[in-house]
């Protein structure tokens, strides 16, 4: 088996073809290849023992994008203290069956006193 460093993941996007090559020597990103639909072209093999040790894939450009990354939210302690307050009174009276809308927070306000 191949250590974990060793397993890239390379995609060759040819601006003269319609079609993404993609060869990973990862097991998680075969399988997910695989489960996409990806048409596998090619495997390679460990001479001695004939493990498989990586995969080659053909894709069509419209499969493969690029994406902006999320942003993450920064939370003042005072708002993650409001979503625990809030998070945990919801939960108290689902469990009594009680369902009652919350009031709406804005960013940095407190829950009101009960």
């Amino acid at each position: 088996m191949t250590q974990y460093i060793e397993q890239e993941t390379v995609v060759n996007w040819n601006e003269e073809e319609d079609v993404v090559s993609i060869y990973t020597a990862s097991p998680v990103v075969y399988r997910k290849c695989l489960k996409m639909g990806f048409k596998l072209t090619k495997t390679d093999r460990y001479v001695k023992t004939g493990e498989e040790t990586g995969w080659w894939f053909e894709v069509g450009k419209g499969c493969v994008s690029f994406r902006k990354p999320s942003k993450q939210r920064i939370l003042t302690a005072e708002r993650r203290e409001a979503m625990r307050t809030n998070l945990n009174t919801v939960r108290k009276n689902r469990s009594k069956g009680i369902y009652k809308k919350m009031p709406e927070l804005k960013l940095g306000e407190a829950l009101p006193a009960q």
